[in-house]
């Protein structure tokens, strides 16, 4: 079962690249070389506005992972998500895209949360592996052994949890 937890339009165009100088992806992300990182964490992946071309447009779709873990951190939100989405990306037009692991704000923990650069190097070692061309992870299970390691490491802002995130395919023309 999908329960959808977010859903908005994201520019990932020219505009959204301004977000991630070289610096930036030193210490944001585990894999400092992608080039497309998207999460519904609107400081990794920027919102739409309306001046923004069609073509620099995607809409994406966060639906809570539920496991044994996370049940409870999902219970605690649920009056926080209650009524925001009507609908589960449930059509062939959906794409999963991969996992990411957010806080209740929306935070990503694996593309927003600057760490020393020990222990960022430590992370990107083991992890990057793991994750694909958006910087999300490619299995779910990865997704959350990583959920603990960040509840130790940001303390601040967890409990954190999977979200398994989705795009709209777009229209053939």
């Amino acid at each position: 079962m999908l329960i959808p937890v977010h859903r908005s339009l994201r520019n990932v165009g020219p505009r959204n690249g301004t977000l991630w100088s070289p610096e930036r992806r030193r210490h944001h992300l585990l894999d400092p070389e992608c080039r497309l990182p998207i999460s519904i964490d609107t400081r990794v992946t920027v919102e739409a506005s309306a001046e923004d071309p069609t073509a620099d447009l995607i809409e994406l779709v966060a639906t809570a992972h539920l496991t044994t873990a996370t049940s409870t951190v999902w219970t605690k939100w649920g009056s926080f998500f209650e009524g925001t989405m009507k609908a589960a990306p449930e059509s062939e037009g959906w794409l999963s895209i991969g996992f990411d692991v957010c806080d209740q704000a929306f935070y990503s923990a694996l593309m927003n949360c600057a760490l020393g650069e020990q222990q960022h190097a430590r992370l990107g070692a083991y992890w990057s592996f793991a994750l694909n061309q958006y910087h999300l992870f490619r299995r779910a299970a990865d997704a959350d052994s990583f959920r603990e390691k960040a509840n130790e490491l940001v303390p601040e802002h967890a409990p954190f949890a999977v979200v398994q995130i989705f795009l709209v395919r777009p229209t053939q023309t």
